[in-house]
């Protein structure tokens, strides 16, 4: 069915209308999306607004499974429809008991999804491409990969966009975008120097965008004789990238141009190569390097921390290291130390051997007795006895028989 087949009821225009005030015209488009949805249902059933209940509720929440919509759809859909279901009742549309028809169990469990950063081998290929490439598109998401911007914020930077503060360190300034906030990320000398190079290469762009800026002549229709007039700083572009067309980048002129690059990738990769991806690898790389997920969600210009760890997923590598860092210090801190024989005579420090059987027995007592009790008051016993004998310092050469192999 069509979207100007449904008249929605005057109440959701209402809704929409206040919904104007605060939010996005994208969340505002989302929010009519969903009430659609349920007047859809509610239209095929042949079932007022004003008459809703439980029954009906529970027969379009199947109804929307039969339609094969993602559970993430379905989540968005179910949450939004509620807030509008309460602000209905609120505001006399409905009645009070119709305000709470969706249930918390009616919302489907999201799955739990890991970010997915590129291996190692992968992006070091996909940076060596990307810098290696002279094309504009390409340095767009070569930066995008340098500081773990999302695509629409580099295609909307300004171009004066480093920021550089008295110490001399330097960021990007990156405008409002996904959460309307603005942040600044810190960037390295090639990032930088990135910048500069896209400035540098636009500057050859801005005849076209000159053109296409300059108003027609009233009598010829054209501007071609206009063209004698000297270049005016006015023309120079808002934006940073700017192609050799005059025009800004589009989000599916990168996607062309990121499918140029993968074009032998994809088939050692099993997930979707999605530009997003390169999000996922700067954020991963940034925990893997030690950076706090404090510091981490400033740099993703997150609200949330929850946000920051689907991104910050540490890599497996840095898994498999901590695993084996974490076994070695177990064996250090609890395994007796063996005496390394070298000679057939050794030196021997009492104290030394009895704190290695006090560690030994301290570790294991819960499985080498059935009296914990007065195994305690033993193990305590040694462990006055291994002070005493450290006080000493006694030493003593001991002869050993080295075991046949």
């Amino acid at each position: 069915m069509k979207k100007d087949d449904l008249n929605l009821p005057q109440a959701s225009y209402d809704f929409l209308n206040l919904m104007m005030a605060t939010l996005k015209p994208k969340s505002v488009i989302h929010y009519e999306s969903c009430i659609r949805c349920l007047f859809r249902f509610l239209k095929m059933e042949n079932i007022e607004f004003k008459d809703l209940n439980r029954s009906h509720i529970e027969r379009w929440l199947i109804w929307m499974t039969g339609l094969g919509h993602h559970v993430t759809t379905r989540f968005r859909r179910i949450q939004d429809v509620r807030f509008f279901l309460r602000w209905c009742a609120e505001h006399g549309f409905l009645n009070p008991e119709q305000a709470n028809l969706i249930e918390s169990y009616d919302f489907p469990k999201l799955p739990q999804r890991l970010p997915r950063p590129f291996p190692y081998p992968i992006d070091q290929i996909i940076t060596e491409r990307l810098r290696n490439s002279d094309s504009i598109l390409h340095k767009g998401l070569l930066l995008a990969r340098l500081t773990g911007m999302r695509i629409g914020e580099v295609i909307s930077l300004p171009r004066e966009c480093v920021f550089e503060d008295p110490s001399g360190k330097k960021s990007v300034k990156v405008p409002l975008g996904k959460l309307n906030t603005e942040r600044l990320v810190p960037i390295n000398d090639e990032a930088h120097e990135l910048i500069e190079n896209i400035k540098e290469k636009t500057l050859h762009n801005t005849t076209a965008f000159e053109k296409r800026k300059r108003p027609l002549c009233p009598e010829c229709g054209g501007h071609k004789h206009m063209d004698q007039a000297r270049y005016s700083s006015d023309y120079i572009p808002k934006r940073l990238i700017v192609l050799d067309n005059g025009r800004y980048p589009s989000y599916s002129g990168l996607r062309s141009a990121w499918n140029r690059i993968l074009h032998d990738l994809r088939k050692e990769e099993k997930d979707r190569m999605t530009i997003h991806r390169l999000r996922h690898t700067y954020a991963t790389s940034m925990m893997s390097g030690g950076m706090s997920i404090v510091s981490l969600m400033k740099i993703l210009g997150h609200k949330d921390i929850r946000m920051t760890l689907i991104y910050g997923d540490v890599s497996q590598e840095k898994i498999h290291y901590e695993y084996k860092k974490a076994l070695e210090h177990i064996n250090e801190r609890y395994s007796v130390q063996m005496l390394e024989i070298r000679s057939e005579m050794i030196m021997v420090k009492p104290h030394v051997i009895l704190g290695d059987i006090t560690k030994w027995l301290d570790t294991n007592q819960y499985h080498i007795t059935k009296e914990p009790r007065r195994f305690l008051s033993i193990l305590k016993r040694l462990k006055i006895i291994e002070k005493d004998l450290k006080a000493f310092g006694i030493e003593e050469k001991m002869p050993v028989t080295p075991q046949a192999e």
